[in-house]
């Protein structure tokens, strides 16, 4: 049963490496949407159900469609505001002294929480916060996470986007950033932290040393509110 259970424990370190490594190239959210329908539609013939019931099924599901509305509620914006918001590309860089939302729209009213406060008051317990701080690095590939500062915490303060949903820009460092998710304790497998280093590199620079497995807390969010500062 031991190697049994240490078996299962190296498998799923593994998987999880391979899915970070390859969430940068992930499809765009309305692609894999369309893939999860074909899919969806073939299982249904598959499971039980003849060719014409599922084309009735498809003929359905397009007539529905063609019904439906065609502007987009305020969580999820119309198409031409969809690449401002990150949405299945990288934006374009911020600007100095600008303010720009990426992702969802907040649900929660109040202030956002200071990075302290906001573990104190959900890390690990599945509730969602609003919180602040600002950005150390983020990821140059395709700006698919972000790190905040986090002098008096006690270990990196990572922010990833809940399902890859969306992108930030690639020259978010230094922007202060209000963010909305859940905060999760975690240990990074070595090989994970290395991928992680790696993609935080710019031009002309090297990524830092990882030597071991790194402790983290992991923010999930659905929405970033960032401000860049004025130069000078």
């Amino acid at each position: 049963m031991k190697r049994f259970q240490i078996a299962l424990t190296l498998t799923a370190t593994a998987l999880a490496a391979l899915l970070l490594a390859v969430a940068c190239e992930a499809p765009p959210a309305d692609e894999a949407a369309v893939e999860a329908s074909t899919n969806g539609s073939a299982e249904s013939a598959a499971e039980g159900g003849t060719a014409d019931e599922a084309d009735d099924h498809a003929t359905d599901s397009a007539a529905a469609a063609d019904s439906r509305p065609t502007s987009a509620p305020a969580s999820q914006p119309a198409d031409d505001e969809r690449a401002a918001r990150g949405y299945g590309s990288t934006p374009a860089n911020i600007a100095a002294g600008a303010t720009r939302h990426y992702g969802a729209d907040f649900t929660i009213a109040t202030p956002p929480l200071s990075l302290h406060e906001a573990i104190e008051t959900c890390g690990d317990n599945g509730s969602t916060c609003k919180l602040t701080g600002t950005i150390a690095s983020s990821c140059q590939t395709r700006g698919c996470w972000f790190v905040l500062n986090a002098p008096d915490v006690d270990r990196v303060v990572r922010i990833r986007m809940q399902d890859y949903g969306f992108f930030v820009p690639r020259n978010s460092a230094g922007a202060t950033a209000i963010v909305e998710g859940t905060i999760e304790a975690m240990t990074l497998p070595i090989e994970m932290a290395r991928h992680y280093a790696e993609d935080a590199v710019r031009d002309g620079e090297e990524p830092r040393e990882v030597t071991g497995p790194e402790e983290a807390w992991q923010i999930t969010i659905t929405g970033a509110l960032l401000t860049m500062p004025s130069d000078g």
